[in-house]
């Protein structure tokens, strides 16, 4: 495996968890506002 290789598979890792964690926080966020709005 290249170099090159190796690293654009590290970009898409890295890129793969920044987008999970802004799910997760997106997701906590609306969780947060449901439960202040119906509580």
């Amino acid at each position: 495996m290249s170099s090159l290789q190796s690293s654009w598979s590290l970009n898409a890792v890295l890129c793969y968890a920044l987008a999970l964690r802004g799910a997760l926080y997106a997701l906590h966020v609306l969780i947060n506002v449901a439960w202040l709005r119906y509580k």
